[in-house]
């Protein structure tokens, strides 16, 4: 469940478990508060938002309720993020190889697949493929990167830059 909620909502897995939460907008959107990493070299960043209304990739509903399964399943929100990476971590990845792998490298650029190792595929390549799909769903190809600072939080578009490792193929007619 973890795993998937990453993808639907570009959320990192420590804010999942721990200080994500998601309020219901409409069928397509939530207002996504508990971003953690506001901070670089431990000063907090002055435009990091507290909550903001991002994309989803299935209905918010289920996301919503799905956010509050994990947590009843597997309480950490008491938990420092470095515990919560430890308690989690390991589980996470390999979640993402048994479950996800297969799909997602069918859907990435061509031009790429060679360099991916998709064996060693990991979580944090979620938060790229997510930002690809919800912008197709949402905004023009254009305004890629300012939809990406938008949607991750980033208080700059050099940050998000960093989540443009993936191109996902053209979509079939």
């Amino acid at each position: 469940i973890a795993t998937g909620l990453m993808l639907l909502t570009g959320r990192r897995s420590t804010e999942i478990f721990k200080s994500a939460n998601f309020d219901y907008v409409d069928e397509s959107h939530v207002i996504f508060t508990g971003q953690l990493k506001n901070t670089r070299c431990g000063v907090a960043v002055h435009n990091a938002r507290d909550s903001f209304v991002i994309p989803v990739l299935v209905n918010a509903n289920r996301i919503v309720t799905a956010l509050n399964k994990v947590r009843s399943m597997k309480p950490l929100s008491d938990k420092s993020e470095n515990e919560v990476n430890s308690l989690t971590g390991s589980a996470i990845n390999k979640a993402v190889k048994r479950n996800l792998n297969g799909h997602i490298k069918r859907a990435i650029n061509q031009s790429i697949d060679s360099l991916v190792d998709f064996n060693h595929l990991e979580a944090k390549a979620l938060r790229s493929i997510y930002v690809h799909i919800a912008q197709r769903k949402h905004a023009p190809l254009s305004v890629l990167n300012t939809f990406a600072t938008d949607v991750l939080g980033h208080a700059t578009k050099q940050t998000a830059e960093n989540y443009m490792q993936y191109m996902l193929n053209p979509l079939e007619k």
